[in-house]
């Protein structure tokens, strides 16, 4: 007996399976779109007649009309005056207007117009000679009414003799766009049109109208026609397995039309069944290309993404490959992933450390001054500790607010209220109002100095100083000249002792006034008056929350010494600069 590999019992037990069911599904495929088309057929043909339902009661509800204006009274009186505003107000909001003719087609009123102004012969001269000749209301074709500026229709009802007006008939005329309500309610399949069309073959309303315009003739569709006893025919539509159904509207002989593809009507469950049979066949194949070639993918995958593992760990950036196995495919995005991050963390922490060399030369810088002017102006150890550390400790408080604000960022609100909690005891108040601005970093670190130096002032020799003293902080943004916008913070003090200016001029000093000046590229204000201090300070905006290059690289660095050590003159040049 002859002994055959698993791979090839595999393989012809699997065909095996599949090809009585690809069969199965081939048959029963033919055999729905046998039965779709039947369905399709009925289903345009029911469509055709729901458009003619819905259009004859417009027609029916115009000759009714129409009929009932030939008996008014005013019109047999001669008051045509009159009978113009009994119909305009009987027509209203129906959509239909009337109109009143002549013995020789020239309009005497028009329900569209007011009445009195001079109109030409009606457009439709055809159909007033035929109801005149015939004695009878007669439904038009469609055509372009001069009067509207749109594609009309008319019923046009005879009058008999009336020396009184003149009339010869009567017209109430229609946009044929409002025929369209009953096409747009069909559900029709896509790329399919609907239509109603005269008795001379021309399109008065379509489902598209932005495709069939009305006044497009049935010749034009390549599709549509009508022979000489107005009886409907239709060719292919441009389509080979066109289908149509059509149903004739009374009493004006129109033609209610539904055309399509029948492919493009059962193209979506077609489109499910050829799924279905053309996955039984890629199943088959895949059956049997999958004992040749499922080593092979595995050996190529299992590579790849050993290549991609070593990439990795060298640094790089990789791109995963397109597998088709979804595990492999999973582990190779994971892969590519894990690089994008790593290349993001690495880049991350050199930023960081950027940043963080820039921070600390600035912090350094400001500390560097906090003592030198601490030094300068302190008459004991003890007393250029305290203030040293107060000063160093509002720094930090900076800091922890900024690092816990990362993502969101710091708010001036929170940034006064951290800096000014630990000032107000012993029925002494705070109060902090404005409207709320995120601070850009350096900021939050030379607005925080200087509320803590403003507190430390209010503290020792203003309104904090005493029981009952209060401290009022509050900001506005306004527009500036040039369209920008500034911020005015306001720092006011009262219930404390009568305000004197200092003798000397200390770091706080120099903080509030000179380096917040400089910085923001501001006007700073004191005030020293019997009722208390007040500060006050006018900058742009965008000196708090925009950062610019310039700001970014050295606007703390002039607190330091400098090379003459002399802050006074560092701030100076800052400002002019």
């Amino acid at each position: 007996m002859r002994m055959i590999s698993i791979r090839l019992y595999v393989l012809a037990l699997s065909a095996f399976i599949a090809v009585p069911m690809l069969l199965f599904l081939v048959l029963l495929f033919i055999q729905l779109q046998i039965n779709e088309r039947r369905s399709l057929e009925s289903r345009v043909s029911r469509q055709a007649a729901a458009i003619a339902a819905a259009a004859e009661p417009v027609l029916l509800d115009m000759l009714s009309s129409v009929r009932l204006l030939a008996t008014s009274p005013d019109l047999e009186d001669g008051s045509l005056a009159a009978f113009h505003a009994r119909a305009k107000r009987g027509l209203a909001d129906s959509g239909a207007y009337l109109i009143a003719l002549d013995v020789i087609g020239k309009q005497l009123l028009n329900t569209r117009i007011p009445f009195g102004i001079p109109a030409g012969v009606t457009s439709d001269m055809a159909s007033f000679d035929e109801a005149i000749k015939s004695n009878k209301p007669v439904v038009s074709g469609v055509f372009f009414g001069k009067t509207g500026g749109k594609w009309v229709f008319n019923i046009v009802q005879p009058l008999p003799d009336n020396p009184e007006t003149n009339a010869r008939a009567l017209i109430i005329t229609r946009n044929a766009e409002d025929l369209a309500d009953g096409l747009q309610e069909q559900d029709l399949p896509p790329s399919w049109q609907s239509a109603i069309f005269d008795k001379s073959g021309k399109l008065l309303a379509s489902h598209n109208p932005d495709i069939l315009v009305p006044g497009t003739t049935a010749a034009e569709l390549k599709g549509i026609r009508f022979g000489t006893t107005q009886k409907f025919e239709y060719g292919n539509f441009g389509s080979p397995d066109a289908l149509a159904g059509h149903a004739e509207i009374s009493p004006s002989g129109w033609q209610a039309v539904v055309w399509g593809s029948a492919s493009a009507a059962q193209s979506p469950i077609l489109k499910n069944w050829r799924t279905v049979v053309f996955g039984g066949v890629a199943l088959l194949s895949l059956s049997i290309l999958l004992g040749y070639f499922a080593t092979e993918r595995l050996r190529r995958a299992v590579t790849s993404i050993a290549r991609m593992a070593v990439e990795v760990g060298k640094g790089n950036l990789v791109r995963p490959p397109s597998f088709h196995i979804r595990e492999f495919d999973v582990i190779a995005k994971a892969l590519s992933t894990a690089s994008s991050q790593r290349n993001e963390a690495e880049s991350s922490i050199r930023f960081a450390m950027r940043e963080l060399a820039h921070r600390t030369k600035n912090l350094m810088t400001v500390v560097l001054s906090m003592i030198r002017q601490g030094a300068r102006s302190s008459t004991s150890v003890e007393e250029m500790r305290g203030t040293l550390e107060d000063r160093i400790y509002s720094l930090s408080r900076s800091i922890d607010l900024l690092t816990s604000k990362e993502k969101t960022g710091v708010s001036l609100r929170e940034l006064a209220e951290q800096q000014l909690s630990g000032f107000t005891s012993g029925g002494k108040s705070i109060s902090i109002s404005g409207e709320d601005v995120l601070l850009k970093p350096d900021a939050v670190q030379y607005l925080g100095m200087a509320f803590h130096e403003l507190a430390t002032n209010a503290m020792k020799h203003g309104a904090l100083s005493r029981h009952g003293g209060k401290v009022f902080v509050t900001w506005l943004i306004v527009p500036a000249e040039d369209g920008s916008k500034n911020i005015h913070l306001i720092w006011k003090e009262i219930g404390g002792p009568p305000a004197t200016p200092p003798t000397r001029n200390g770091f706080g000093t120099k903080v509030i006034k000179n380096h917040m000046a400089a910085v923001t590229m501001g006007k700073v204000t004191l005030s020293y008056k019997d009722r208390g201090f007040s500060w006050s300070l006018q900058a742009p905006l965008a000196a708090f929350t925009e950062i610019t290059e310039d700001q970014e690289t050295g606007s703390l660095d002039h607190l330091g010494d400098g090379v003459d050590l002399n802050l006074d003159q560092s701030l100076s040049n800052k400002s002019h600069a």
